[in-house]
């Protein structure tokens, strides 16, 4: 095995152990998942080491299969993630969602959407975001998630007003729903003693419900 090779492996060997300490102190509910993943790399990986056979490019492509979940969500498990690997002088290439809204003004997903709009308070809060943007650029993003789930309402109203959801619409439809029922949004609920309004009463959640199944002509 090339030394440039073994080197990248215990390099990515470090980096799962960062990973499986983010993950225990996370409050991921797949968190076994992401616990078995780890455990299932970190093993391929010992073995190919132990047998003297792992390519460059067989370590590659384990390094980006790994880092994917964590280049493609927003949370405050996620920065800490990049945190530790910064600390640890570990030089993966980041490739950060929220510099993506940034650069164009609206996010690159619907994962992405729905991530800052559940995380955002949280990670404000914590601080972590202002290492790596400035006041300017945080209240940008936050004008975006904003503006995005106005567009996003603005749908399911329009949907609610027509009685039907068009044929052309029925995913983003789907995604707006899916949307606004990860941030607790189709239903009042309680957060630490104070009731959160939703957008929606309970009839127009049931005449959501019935538009979807409406197929528009």
């Amino acid at each position: 095995m090339h030394p440039a090779t073994l080197h990248k492996a215990q390099v990515y060997l470090h980096m799962l152990d960062i990973e499986n300490e983010i993950v225990i102190q996370s409050d991921f509910k797949l968190k076994g998942l992401f616990q078995d993943s780890n455990f299932r790399s970190r093993t391929i990986i010992q073995e190919a080491i132990a047998q003297d056979d792992l390519s460059n490019s067989g370590i590659a492509g384990m390094i980006n299969a790994t880092l994917t979940i964590w280049n493609d969500s927003i949370s405050i498990w996620t920065e800490r993630f990049w945190l530790k690997l910064a600390d640890a002088q570990i030089p993966y290439s980041r490739k950060d969602p929220l510099v993506f809204v940034l650069h164009n003004g609206k996010f690159k997903s619907q994962g992405h959407a729905q991530d800052a709009k559940y995380n955002w308070d949280v990670l404000i809060s914590s601080g972590l975001l202002r290492d790596r943007f400035s006041n300017e650029e945080l209240s940008f993003i936050s004008c975006v998630i904003g503006e995005d789930e106005q567009r996003r309402l603005k749908m399911l109203r329009r949907c609610l007003k027509t009685g039907r959801v068009p044929i052309s619409s029925y995913r983003q439809f789907g995604e707006n729903i899916a949307y606004f029922t990860r941030n607790r949004l189709l239903a009042d609920y309680a957060y630490r003693g104070t009731l959160i309004t939703s957008h929606f009463s309970e009839e127009e959640i049931q005449a959501l419900d019935v538009a979807w199944q409406v197929q528009a002509v």
